[in-house]
């Protein structure tokens, strides 16, 4: 016979007023290490979603604190982050970790994103081979193809696609070329090699453009000085 559980004894759940829609919350803390101590601001973005609305009640209930971002570049915020990003247990928090990271910089960042796109969690990895695409480092070409022959979200492998085409690497076309006739979910890989191969061919013509730009420039300051030069020797003066 199955027991029913005991609803009276169920913590009460009350519905959250719709009235607002919180956009965004901003906390500027400032720490005090020597005291042990801090004092801080917070600023909330909402919308009222009624007429007449004058007063709001805010919360934290069941609010997760998924990056912590310092202004200023405090190593403190930065290390604090790098750990969140390594082995906090809520993927959303290393997510928005890896995320913050890549804003803010700093040298560790390459190195704990590279981890990061080994992550259990499809969402972290994609957002770390999202912000090492945003570096364009060359260097890391090989290791976005691996990422596509490894991973096993169809997501994450049209993600190494993407970060692929920032590179601004006229030798990935014809990779990129291949892997769009490779079948996937909505076609995510299709769409995402043919997004990074016209980014790739699109850079590559800016950089001609770019370099032609600065043989003009080179050609033309060595003829203005040779002109000036051929002036001054046959003591003409221009009008």
């Amino acid at each position: 016979m199955a027991v029913l559980p005991d609803r009276a004894k169920k913590a009460l759940q009350s519905e959250r007023s719709r009235e607002y829609d919180a956009l965004h919350y901003r906390i500027a803390i400032r720490l005090d290490l020597d005291e042990k101590s801090f004092a801080g601001q917070t600023t909330v973005t909402l919308t009222s979603l009624r007429d007449g609305l004058d007063m709001v009640v805010l919360d934290a209930e069941e609010f997760a604190v998924t990056a912590v971002v310092s202004e200023w570049g405090d190593p403190l915020a930065l290390a604090g982050l790098a750990a969140a990003a390594r082995s906090d247990p809520f993927w959303a928090v290393r997510r928005g970790a890896i995320e913050a990271l890549a804003r803010a910089g700093g040298a560790q960042g390459p190195a704990v994103m590279t981890k990061a796109a080994l992550d259990a969690h499809p969402s972290v990895r994609a957002a770390a081979l999202v912000a090492l695409g945003d570096l364009k480092d060359r260097s890391l070409r090989e290791f976005f193809k691996e990422r596509f022959a490894k991973d096993g979200s169809d997501a994450v492998r049209a993600e190494s696609l993407r970060a692929l085409g920032k590179l601004g690497d006229p030798a990935a076309v014809p990779f990129l070329e291949r892997c769009a006739a490779v079948p996937s979910y909505r076609n995510l890989i299709a769409t995402a090699a043919k997004q990074a191969s016209d980014r790739e061919v699109r850079e590559f013509y800016q950089f001609l453009s770019n370099w032609e730009q600065q043989h003009y420039d080179s050609l033309q300051n060595i003829f203005s000085i040779v002109r000036s030069d051929h002036m001054a020797e046959s003591g003409f003066s221009p009008f």
